[in-house]
């Protein structure tokens, strides 16, 4: 797979969650907000029309199309779906598209919309231009300034166009800046002497801090990422996961290939 791994908060030493919880906090970092949706990669091939990936194999020099990419779905609906949000960003990006044909940098996609969901709330139909990068047949991602500007370049083009385009809205790495808790405990608590750094302090911890910066219940939250130490972290409810577990068992409708939590 080609999704990004990145760690718990809760996997980190005491002192590290410490430091990074003050920051959560009290710093107002900006975080990406985790969407349910579909991932998929896409660059400019050398022959000046898009390909995507979502597995090793579908890199190098071979050509894949948006149907080919979206047949994969496990799901007509979510095929055509999948299918229409490509083709429209095709028809819609091929001008504003920065980076040179048959250049190795790929964009992150991710596609939202009401049907594409396994616990969360439904979102509107959304095109998400997530970040550039490059990638290894091993999954790994990596950035140069050059990439990062060239995304900047893209995502300028598309914000000046404030693009809605065959229902879908484009949007280029939303972001949230998170609110300074600062006297509500939810600081302190991670750190009570009756409990101190215990599992459930951690757990008591990012409950109060999703529900001081989202209006979304805890069980359709799907949290958020932010990076650390030059680590990528996820912030997510226990609840929200058992719950997600809870729903798959239900559910009349089959998983999604590529879960979108966030990646």
């Amino acid at each position: 797979m080609l999704v990004e791994r990145r760690k718990r908060v809760v996997e980190l030493e005491d002192n590290k969650l410490l430091e990074m919880a003050d920051i959560l906090c009290h710093g107002m970092p900006i975080v990406r907000p985790i969407f349910e949706c579909v991932k998929v990669f896409v660059r400019l091939h050398k022959q000046n029309v898009f390909t995507y990936a979502r597995h090793p194999l579908d890199l190098g020099t071979q050509l894949i199309t948006a149907d080919q990419i979206s047949s994969r779905m496990n799901d007509p609906l979510r095929e055509r779906i999948v299918l229409e949000a490509l083709s429209t960003m095709e028809e819609s990006c091929k001008e504003l598209w920065p980076f040179a044909p048959g250049s190795s940098s790929w964009v992150l996609l991710e596609i939202l919309h009401p049907y594409i969901l396994i616990n969360g709330k439904q979102n509107a139909p959304t095109i998400i231009f997530r970040k550039a990068t490059r990638l290894s047949f091993e999954g790994a991602h990596s950035s140069t300034p050059l990439i990062e500007g060239m995304f900047n370049k893209l995502k300028n083009n598309i914000e000046k166009q404030d693009m809605l385009v065959a229902g879908f809205s484009f949007r280029v790495d939303p972001t949230v800046e998170l609110n300074n808790v600062s006297g509500t405990g939810v600081f302190t608590k991670l750190f009570s002497e009756d409990k101190a750094y215990d599992k459930e302090a951690k757990s008591e911890f990012i409950d109060e801090l999703l529900e001081c910066n989202f209006d979304i219940p805890l069980h359709q939250n799907p949290g958020f990422y932010f990076s650390f130490e030059g680590e990528m972290y996820s912030v997510r409810s226990n609840k929200f996961q058992s719950s997600s577990k809870s729903s798959k068992k239900k559910s009349a409708f089959p998983p999604l290939p590529i879960s979108g939590f966030i990646k």
